[in-house]
């Protein structure tokens, strides 16, 4: 478990996004496959993990390497076209 004691502890919730992100391309630098999690109850991951009141949990991101063959799923490559999504005024 990492835990991060820096500004972004006192800003919960403004900057997980481009934390999340720089995590992520700093594993990915050093050849270590990674996974942000959604939708998980930060109450329970603090009270399995022993973490104090006093902290929050942000995130949870797997860190290792992925099993040969193995990739995102269609659904990360599936578009609808501009024409759908856009309107230009």
């Amino acid at each position: 478990m990492i835990r991060l004691n820096c500004f972004f502890q006192a800003k919960a919730g403004k900057y997980n996004d481009a934390l999340s992100a720089a995590l992520a391309l700093v594993a990915e630098s050093i050849g270590v496959n990674s996974c942000w999690l959604n939708f998980f109850d930060p109450d329970k991951v603090a009270a399995e993990f022993g973490i104090p009141e006093t902290e929050q949990v942000l995130m949870i991101m797997d860190l290792g390497f992925a099993a040969e063959g193995t990739g995102p799923l269609q659904s990360h490559f599936d578009r609808k076209p501009l024409e759908e999504t856009v309107t230009y005024l």
